[in-house]
């Protein structure tokens, strides 16, 4: 079973489509995973911030989402590379590479950091 990260709609979409070029968050990947295919599931709840894109492609990706039932699903995988840190509690993980699912794996329970 591979590892999984959770991720916030629309975000997780736009991860799997190769729209998003980096996941934000408060601490580095684990270097065991860079390079790595990790599975992106779709949180239950929706982002509330809009960060890294527009406020036109956030809310185009959330309607996109809440019509197709996006939501608790396993979207896709992504290989992140090496994570940076761009400021205090701030690190960067840049995709090197995105995989949509043709069909999500629906009604898939997340959890906080990296699960299997």
């Amino acid at each position: 079973m591979k590892e999984t990260l959770t991720v916030r709609q629309p975000y997780a979409s736009m991860l799997v489509t190769g729209r998003k070029h980096y996941e934000f968050r408060s601490w580095p990947l684990p270097e065991r995973h860079t390079h790595k295919p990790i599975l992106i599931h779709s949180a239950a709840r929706e982002a509330k911030e809009i960060v890294g894109c527009t406020e036109e492609t956030f809310k185009d990706g959330l309607n996109a989402a809440r019509e197709n039932g996006l939501f608790g699903a396993i979207l896709g995988e992504v290989v992140f590379g090496r994570p940076f840190l761009i400021q205090p509690g701030l690190y960067a993980w840049p995709v090197i590479d995105s995989t949509a699912y043709v069909e999500p794996v629906r009604n898939v329970k997340g959890r906080l950091g990296i699960w299997k």
